[in-house]
């Protein structure tokens, strides 16, 4: 049984975007509580985050708790421009390996709404999930700016809702019993972590200019020499996963959580 954490953004005294008559902190409550029982009906094991904090906030001040370790975790959101932009779109992080439950989510919405489709962003309460190894996925349900996306969405709430449920348990019940692909042996095998599902490498700046490359491997990171670093791609390419890094200068937030949520190994 897939277990599932909901989390619906804003709030905490933050209303979020704000359009139509209605809020953004109030809206992703709406759908959150919504998706329980079609996920639990599809035989998910389903948690809803505590809906009076912010997730968001809580990352900021690294007091983000998850409570719990789940296969999916899923935070809903609505997106706001200039009351023009339109339509409905996911975003996972840039070491997500696969992208089919959002595909599949945002096609299915597409019948309502104009599909932006998926993009990969390491937003900060989804990184966070992915850094403790758990996939995850920013999901903007529409523009609750937008007179025409927000007619849609209330008009057809009940269909989005079962699409958006169904899109999940499909993506679980098509992997159901399959585990983990086993990882390939890596040349260097202080660097192969066995059955973990995150891999990545970013480029660290120090105060002095310099530059390091580290690899992320499960709740592990490791500093890259020049032969180690032919060994990641190695790995990293032979996994699935990308070799592309992302650069944080050393008093980053995202590079703080990375050193706060994994053990550095030598």
């Amino acid at each position: 049984m897939a277990k599932i954490l909901l989390i619906a953004g804003h709030g905490a005294g933050d209303p979020g975007a704000i359009g139509n008559g209605t809020s953004e902190a109030v809206e992703t409550r709406r759908v959150v509580n919504a998706l329980v029982s079609p996920l639990k009906n599809n035989g998910m094991d389903v948690t809803v985050y505590d809906q009076n904090k912010n997730a968001f906030a809580e990352a900021q001040v690294g007091r983000l708790n998850f409570g719990g370790t789940f296969d999916y975790v899923f935070e809903v959101h609505f997106n706001s421009f200039n009351s023009q932009a339109k339509g409905t779109e996911a975003f996972i992080t840039s070491s997500e390996s696969s992208d089919s439950i959002e595909q599949d989510i945002v096609k299915r919405l597409s019948k309502y709404f104009v599909s932006r489709g998926v993009k990969r962003t390491n937003f900060s309460v989804i990184y966070n999930a992915k850094l403790r190894g758990m996939s995850s996925c920013l999901y903007e349900m529409c523009f609750i700016d937008n007179a025409a996306d927000m007619q849609a969405y209330n008009n057809n709430f009940s269909s989005i809702i079962k699409d958006m449920a169904n899109a999940i348990a499909d993506g679980f019940g098509k992997t159901a019993g399959s585990g983990n692909a086993s990882i390939p042996e890596a040349p260097n095998k202080q660097i192969t972590e066995k059955d973990d599902d995150i891999m990545f490498k970013y480029i660290k700046v120090q105060k002095s200019g310099n530059e390091e490359v580290w690899l992320v491997f499960g709740n592990k990171r490791k500093h890259l020499g020049p032969k180690e670093l032919k060994d990641a791609n190695l790995l990293l390419t032979r996994t699935g996963h990308s070799t592309k890094e992302e650069k944080y200068s050393h008093d980053n937030y995202a590079l703080k959580m990375i050193e706060k949520l994994t053990d550095e190994v030598k």
